[in-house]
C-alpha cells in the first residue's frame, strides 16, 4: 500500500508538467482563429508562441535559485494557478496585447512547474524508482504539446478558441486542488548560500553552459 500512495503522488506532479505543456501546444492550432476573429498577423502570432521561452531565458536561473526556499509544493502550486488565471481570463480577452500579457504571466506559471518538477519527484519517489519515474517526466513536453496540439483543434470546433482557454484553465486549477488535498509539504534542509553567490557559481560552471547551448538550439 505504501507504494502506491508513493506512486500516485509523484503522478500527480508530472501530470502538472503535462498539463503546463499542453498550454504551450494549445496556441499554435489556435492561430488561423486568432487572425480570423481578432486580426493577429503571422508576427504577432510568433511573439505569442515564443513568450514561454522567452520567460524561461530571462528568469530561469532566478527562479531556480528561489524554488528550494520558497517550497516546491508552494512553487508547483503557484505555477498551476498562474497558468490557470491568465488561461481563464484569456477566454475573455479580445486584444492582442492581453493576450500577450497574459502569454507571459503563463510563461512564468510554467516554468515554476518545470523548475520544481524534478526536484519534488526525486522526494516523492523512492531511490529504486527514480529513473523510470525521472524518464516519465522527460516526456512532459513533448507529451504536454502533443496532447495540447491534438485536442485543441476539435475543442475550437465545438466550443472556440475562447472556450479551449476557460477549459484549459479549469484543468489547471483542478490538478492544483488535488496536488494541494494529496501531497504533503515535505520541508528539506540544505545549506544555506546567497542566492546571487549561487548564480555566480552557475555562471562560471562550464557545464551549465553547454546545457544552455543546447537548449537554445533546441528552443530555437
Amino acid at each position: 500500500m505504501s507504494s502506491v500512495r508513493w506512486l500516485s503522488k509523484d503522478l500527480w506532479i508530472i501530470a502538472a508538467g503535462f498539463v503546463a505543456a499542453m498550454h504551450v501546444g494549445k496556441l499554435p492550432p489556435a492561430v488561423p482563429v486568432l487572425q480570423a476573429e481578432l486580426g493577429i498577423s503571422l508576427v504577432q502570432a510568433g511573439f505569442l508562441l515564443s513568450l514561454v521561452q522567452v520567460a524561461g531565458m530571462c528568469m530561469a536561473l532566478l527562479l531556480g535559485s528561489y524554488t528550494t526556499k520558497i517550497g516546491l509544493k508552494r512553487c508547483v502550486l503557484f505555477g498551476l494557478s498562474l497558468l490557470a488565471t491568465a488561461s481563464f481570463i484569456g477566454g475573455f480577452v479580445q486584444t492582442f496585447s492581453g493576450l500577450l500579457l497574459l502569454r507571459v504571466v503563463e510563461g512564468f506559471g510554467f516554468l515554476l512547474i518545470t523548475l520544481s518538477g524534478p526536484a519534488f519527484i526525486r522526494q516523492l519517489v523512492p531511490v529504486e524508482q527514480l529513473q523510470a519515474k525521472m524518464g516519465l517526466w522527460s516526456a512532459y513536453m513533448g507529451g504536454g504539446v502533443g496532447i495540447g496540439l491534438l485536442c485543441t483543434p476539435f475543442l475550437i470546433n465545438s466550443m472556440g478558441w475562447q472556450g479551449v482557454w476557460i477549459c484549459f484553465g479549469l484543468l489547471s486549477l483542478t490538478l492544483a486542488g488535488m496536488i494541494y488535498t494529496i501531497i504533503p509539504s515535505v520541508q528539506i534542509y540544505t545549506q544555506s548560500v546567497a542566492v546571487f553567490d549561487l548564480i555566480k557559481l552557475t555562471l562560471k560552471h562550464p557545464p551549465a553552459w553547454i546545457l544552455a547551448i543546447i537548449f537554445a538550439v533546441y528552443a530555437g
